[in-house]
């Protein structure tokens, strides 16, 4: 840390620490209108955070005092503005969230019950990502870790996406499973998992392809290992999105504790692999090619969860979820490849050829014909008046 910058960064650490403690209080409020399936307001919430942050930089710029110190306050000025919103709306327009002081107490053991696997699940991704972050701090230095930094922060910005898509899924899938109507459940499921490939890999193939010079347009200078990195995240990311939907399902059943203790094992194998391999001196890049084969197994658990536990029929998931994955994923992966070796364009040009050409591929190999209709009808009523 540069001399005198010890006070400022105490100052972050504390901001930091505030807008945990808002972060964990506007969970249950933010559950809520999830649960309400409120989710224009869900969504117009998110946009404006996104705006308030970038009004954050502009400021920055203009900002007298210390830069930094500014920035987490701001950051966490948005964050208690916003928590409190939450907690308004919650108690105005949610009639059934109201505070009391009475407690349930067989509700609260179970809540306790269910929160605690949650936790430690929680801690198995913890040790998945910073486990794995220090381990390569301590083993290859802080150059790698940042571009290994990087490469995360890329993850974070394109399984977003498609994280709020499944958001807007899992009060669904919880409702189903409740009422027992488990054929639908099953469809839910198949319809959720093909649209997470979806919108997924409209962003991860332009990634994949033009990774390096995204990079160099975003950074200028791209840190060693930073593209491999990115690219393995981005297979990663495929995979989380493929696996979503099975865990919202795990999740709505409730008795998540045989499920938890499997798949929190599974993802803890990554801190002992990867740190025994990197104290034999394996390049950085098998740490996340480590992570991307424990990833798949735990993908592969969850499947076979689904089929013994809530017996769900194996060939119609492959037939109705992976299979039009499949015939989508191939197609664009020609073009991608085809493009990206007999022609060169500009960075951006190319990144939106590669969008559009993927966006194609799903709509005539990913889409039903049912689909492809309801997604006309809508587009007409929307811009065609």
């Amino acid at each position: 840390m540069p001399d005198g910058r010890l006070y400022a960064a105490n100052w972050v650490y504390q901001f930091s620490i505030f807008v945990t403690v808002l972060r964990i209080i506007r969970s249950p409020f933010i559950a809520s209108v999830v649960a309400y399936e409120r989710m224009t307001v869900f969504a117009i919430i998110g946009i404006v955070d996104v705006c308030l942050k970038l009004l954050i930089v502009y400021l920055l710029l203009i900002s007298p005092f210390d830069r930094l110190i500014t920035y987490a306050a701001l950051g966490a000025c948005v964050s208690l503005g916003i928590t409190l919103f939450y907690i308004y709306y919650n108690q105005t327009r949610l009639k059934l969230c109201r505070i009391h002081r009475e407690i349930d107490r067989p509700l609260l053991k179970q809540m306790l019950s269910f929160s605690g696997w949650t936790i430690f699940g929680s801690a198995a991704l913890l040790a998945t990502f910073q486990g794995v972050d220090l381990i390569i701090n301590f083993f290859h230095g802080v150059a790698v870790n940042a571009a290994l930094t990087i490469a995360n922060q890329v993850y974070g910005a394109a399984y977003s996406l498609t994280s709020n898509f499944q958001t807007a899924f899992n009060p669904q899938i919880t409702k189903t499973y409740a009422s027992g109507e488990m054929t639908d459940l099953y469809d839910l499921v198949y319809r959720t998992t093909r649209y997470s490939f979806f919108l997924v890999i409209i962003c991860v193939i332009p990634l994949l392809f033009e990774c390096g010079r995204l990079l160099e347009l975003w950074l200028g200078t791209v840190p060693h290992y930073a593209k491999e990195f990115c690219n393995l995240m981005m297979m990663i990311c495929i995979i989380d999105a493929l696996a979503a939907p099975l865990w919202m399902s795990a999740y709505a059943r409730g008795n998540i504790r045989n499920y938890q203790i499997i798949v929190s094992s599974i993802l803890f194998l990554n801190f002992p692999i990867t740190a025994g391999c990197m104290a034999i001196g394996m390049s950085p890049v098998v740490a996340l090619i480590i992570r991307f084969i424990i990833t798949a197994i735990g993908y592969c658990y969850r499947i076979i969860y689904m089929k013994t536990t809530l017996h769900m029929p194996l060939t119609k998931y492959l037939s109705k979820a992976i299979k039009p994955c499949v015939f989508v994923f191939i197609p664009a992966i020609l073009v991608a490849l085809a493009l990206h070796y007999s022609v060169s364009f500009h960075t951006i040009i190319m990144t939106t050829i590669l969008v559009l050409t993927t966006g194609t591929a799903v709509l005539i190999f990913g889409l039903q014909h049912s689909e492809r209709l309801a997604l006309r009808t809508t587009l007409k009523n929307k811009f065609v008046k």
